[in-house]
């Protein structure tokens, strides 16, 4: 009875954890999906479609081409594709927005992903799509390190001038060390 007891127990918790994972799911979604404190907050996500466009194939079809008419077959020839391989997924998201499960939606043809802001219930159904190869995390990430801004705004970082006045560095000029050269 007590090894009865011990299965269910386990079988329990190995449920309860692996609530939250997702197949297609990267590591770091999987993760921010098991510390999300609100089921219902919103995790900023790509999707990488499972059908890609052959870039070794592209390169032969544009190979012959002046520079102009390389560029324009390119855009044309990606975004046809894109729309094509994103017409299911897209009406599906347009209904999940609808429904508040989605937001933020950016449909990106060069590389034929989606950029979006989702709830765990949103993924959760699409990581059941057989067209996504792979559902991945987009935490914000700071441009600059934290050391250079106060608040919203940046830390003016003042430098002598030979004639004794000051004057303010733009900060990504100091972060490339274009003072000290």
């Amino acid at each position: 009875m007590r090894f009865l007891l011990l299965i269910i127990l386990f079988l329990t918790v190995s449920l309860s954890l692996n609530a939250y994972f997702l197949n297609k799911g990267t590591e770091d979604l999987n993760l921010a999906l098991r510390v999300l404190p609100d089921p219902g907050e919103m995790l900023p996500v790509f999707i990488v479609m499972k059908e890609q466009y052959d870039t070794a194939m592209l390169y032969d079809e544009v190979s012959g081409l002046d520079k102009k008419s390389r560029r324009s077959y390119t855009l044309s020839t990606l975004k046809s594709f894109s729309n094509r391989a994103q017409t299911e997924i897209r009406i599906a998201l347009n209904e999940m927005e609808t429904q508040g499960l989605v937001d933020d939606l950016n449909f990106l043809w060069i590389s034929n992903v989606i950029g979006l802001r989702a709830t765990s219930d949103a993924l959760r159904i699409l990581d059941e799509r057989a067209d996504i190869d792979r559902l991945e995390y987009d935490p914000p990430r700071p441009v600059l390190s934290a050391h250079y801004y106060k608040g919203s705004d940046h830390e003016e970082i003042y430098y002598p001038q030979r004639d004794g006045n000051q004057r303010e560095i733009t900060y990504n000029l100091l972060m490339m060390n274009v003072p000290d050269v």
